[in-house]
């Protein structure tokens, strides 16, 4: 009896659940040429951006955790984004979360633009 191999996307779920990072490659890989169309930097390179400077990214949701602000109790998420080279904390603000809080699923490939702060970027 002759099994199939799993498709290049379940194999890099299964890997990624059970060692918490892919060795096979990575979901991103097969669009690198494309994405670089959309980015203006890399996560890696983030660093040598200026505060405030405004950039964007492309990368997948790995995790997502959903808070509420102290002064008004206001939905807003924090994410862990990404790309083929590394990865960033996103912060999505409540007025930002109100419109895309349907897309903010795991595994979703996103585009993020924002400011950059000291490897932070956030949705404004």
């Amino acid at each position: 009896m002759q099994i199939k191999e799993w498709p290049e996307h379940q194999l890099l779920a299964f890997e990624k659940d059970m060692l918490g990072f892919y060795v096979s490659g990575h979901p991103l890989a097969r669009y690198a040429g494309q994405l670089r169309r959309f980015t203006s930097t890399s996560i890696a390179q983030l660093a040598s951006h200026k505060d405030e400077e405004e950039v964007k990214i492309v990368g997948l949701i790995a995790k997502i955790k959903h808070t509420l602000t102290r002064a008004k109790q206001e939905k807003m998420a924090i994410l862990k984004v990404e790309d083929l080279e590394g990865a960033v904390e996103v912060l999505v603000f409540p007025a930002a979360f109100q419109k895309i809080s349907r897309c903010i699923q795991p595994s979703t490939v996103v585009l993020v633009k924002g400011g950059s702060t000291l490897k932070r970027t956030c949705l404004k």
